[in-house]
């Protein structure tokens, strides 16, 4: 199977995106476990739920628009975004992710993806 080469301006914003999607979630778990400063101190509280709720909302606001500004050059649709359809069936799927998971998993860790829906492997430049 051969593996293309994404662009180097595509890559670099594939890459922030899914560490933006990591980091999302992070700031997500954070969130409910810092809730016994509220028994402490309020102001402290307050002043830490908004710095992670505005933390998670522009992370996640900017890895949405980069999940649907960033397409497959082969099919034209968008890998980051995981549809209900029939995905291709040479497809990676790492165990406990679901697809979108996994491309993300690969891309920090491998600097690689399949596409979910065409199945053509990308490397980044």
């Amino acid at each position: 199977m051969s593996v293309a080469v994404a662009e180097p301006r595509t890559s670099q914003r594939l890459f922030l995106a899914c560490w933006l999607a990591i980091l999302a979630r992070i700031f997500l778990i954070v969130g409910p476990i810092t809730t016994p400063l509220a028994i402490i101190s309020y102001g402290m509280w307050e002043l830490l739920y908004l710095g992670l709720l505005g933390t998670f909302v522009v992370f996640m606001t900017v890895h949405i628009s980069l999940a649907f500004v960033l397409r497959c050059p082969n099919c034209s649709k968008p890998f980051l975004l995981e549809s209900t359809g029939r995905k291709d069936p040479a497809v990676r799927k790492v165990e406990h992710f679901d697809y979108w998971g996994t491309i993300v998993w690969s891309v920090v860790r491998h600097q690689e993806f399949t596409c979910m829906h065409c199945g053509v492997s990308y490397r980044q430049a």
